[in-house]
């Protein structure tokens, strides 16, 4: 983001907040290469406390060089919230991502076991 800060310390307390820039999708966005961006899905995901899941791409965007998700994929039991996706552009060119677009999965997962997620992001609806 323009106008952040120049270092980024990896802390507990690092907080993307101050270096977002939260914008609609009213037009497609043009992905840079190289370049990573923050998403969050319109449908919001519940699930029961003995089931979890992982976002995935869907391949035929991953082969034009759209990754969903960079290191967070993991949704865990119980969480009621819209997920966010770390979408990154490793290909060689611009993407022009458009709202709407199919561009993940969830794949779910029973677990041993329940467990009801209330981490720091539970709550989440936006970015």
């Amino acid at each position: 983001m323009e106008g952040g800060p120049d270092i980024i310390d990896m802390t507990e307390d690092a907080d993307y907040r101050l270096v977002t820039q939260v914008q609609k999708l009213d037009r497609p966005y043009l992905l840079k290469p190289g370049e990573t961006i923050h998403g969050i899905t319109r449908e919001h995901v519940r699930l029961p406390d003995n089931i979890c899941g992982w976002l995935e791409g869907r391949s035929r965007f991953a082969r034009l060089g759209l990754m969903i998700h960079v290191t967070s994929g993991f949704v865990a039991p119980g969480v009621s919230n819209r997920q966010v996706l770390e979408m990154a552009n490793v290909a060689g060119r611009p993407l022009a991502i458009h709202a709407g677009t199919r561009i993940c999965q969830l794949v779910l997962q029973r677990t041993e076991g329940h467990a009801v997620y209330r981490g720091r992001f539970s709550q989440q609806e936006r970015l």
